[in-house]
């Protein structure tokens, strides 16, 4: 019986033993358009055995297995990637807790067993009656009374949970033999028996933003070849995917408005190491150094975001993606401290003039990285940490 594409489920989970498969703890939603495979080195033999045929025989060399996962940007799958391509996750979780009294759909208020702080974005129920509000300033000794800048959607329960956003700062970390690469397990169940796939170390990102769509993610990988595991349970998180037009700009020391789209690579060459040592596996898997660049398109009406590229202009870049709060409040916050805008050139194709840059992330002189990346999520835990 032919298998349903639709039907197929991801899972990952951090690795305590490098190469060491661990069952998921996290449910991947991805997109069509996603290629796993086993790469298996033919060995090709083309010695001269007196025939006009060129190949003799073909053996199998060294084996890994090579992933594409394509997605939209939900703001906690994003984080890991970001772990993973530029270092370590500095979070801070936070507060979760319940609610002490039950609250009608329609109230301004709310009565919790621990105090948000104040701003804060709640995530609050699940389910069918999940929805998000920011609080106010709380009130009280406990329970805590939480004022809401909108009216609640649902009723909820004594004891329905609540939760409000940890943050995850990712920062460049590699020097030293004391660093760890993080490297994860994926399981694949595309309904012709599930594989489990260890030593997967992610090599890239791409991050794709338009106007005119949900914001696109493309993470690429390398691992060891898989082996027949048991199944999992599907368990997707209600988190949303993150839309273009709640994208922000900051180049040249001040906020623009005038983007039209970003394509934005984080990437580190990943090679295989095969050796001679009795085993066709490879030895392992380690990436490189990391390399930060894209492609940025604005509206041309002014020569503000051209002066970048003609003065050699290093200031930060700074890209910010961010829901409405009734959406989940969720934002990621993509950073170069130090860009080099490479090229800048005008385009009239459209209807209004637009212009469009190249530009990388440069290492900062007092040694820092050329990369950072800030998330507001509900993911409670670091990224990266069996």
């Amino acid at each position: 019986m032919s298998a349903l594409s639709r039907t197929a489920k991801l899972g990952i989970a951090p690795e305590s033993v490098p190469g060491v498969y661990e069952v998921p703890t996290f449910s991947v939603i991805f997109s069509k358009g996603a290629r796993y495979k086993q790469v298996i080195l033919p060995l090709r033999d083309t010695a001269l055995r007196g025939s006009d045929s060129g190949l003799q025989d073909v053996q199998q060399g060294p084996t890994w297995s090579e992933w594409t996962i394509p997605s939209d940007c939900y703001p906690d799958l994003i984080g890991f990637w970001l772990s993973s391509l530029i270092g370590p996750d500095t979070c801070t979780p936070g507060v979760s807790t319940t609610f002490t009294a039950a609250a009608d759909a329609g109230a301004s208020s709310i009565s919790l067993a621990a105090a948000p702080a104040a701003g804060a974005v709640l995530m609050l129920g699940s389910g069918d009656t999940l929805e998000y509000a920011q609080a106010g300033t709380p009130t009280g000794r406990g329970p805590y009374t939480v004022p809401l800048e909108s009216a609640l959607l649902y009723g909820h329960p004594d004891g329905d949970p609540a939760m409000s956003q940890s943050q995850h700062v990712f920062t460049q970390n590699q020097e030293g033999p004391t660093f760890s690469w993080p490297r994860w397990s994926l399981t694949m169940d595309d309904g012709t028996g599930p594989l489990g796939w260890p030593g997967t170390v992610i090599s890239g990102l791409q991050v794709k933003i338009s106007a005119e769509g949900i914001a696109k993610l493309i993470a690429t990988a390398t691992g060891f070849p898989p082996a027949t595991v048991g199944t999992f349970d599907w368990a997707g998180s209600a988190a949303q995917p993150v839309y273009g037009w709640s994208w922000g700009i900051t180049t040249g020391g001040g906020a623009s408005t005038r983007g039209l789209s970003l394509d934005l690579n984080l990437h580190r060459v990943t090679e295989p190491i095969p050796t001679v040592s009795g085993q066709q596996q490879v030895l392992g898997i380690w990436p490189g150094p990391l390399q930060a660049d894209g492609t940025y398109v604005a509206i041309f009406e002014d020569q503000s975001d051209m002066d970048l590229f003609t003065g050699a202009v290093q200031d930060p870049a700074v890209f910010t993606l961010a829901q409405p709060v009734l959406g989940g409040g969720c934002s990621v916050t993509l950073e170069m401290p130090r860009s080099g805008w490479l090229t800048g050139e005008p385009v009239t194709e459209g209807m209004y003039l637009a212009a469009t840059y190249s530009l990388a992330g440069i290492a900062q002189p007092a040694g820092g990285g050329l990369f950072s990346a800030t998330l507001l999520n509900f993911y409670d835990a670091a990224y990266s940490t069996a």
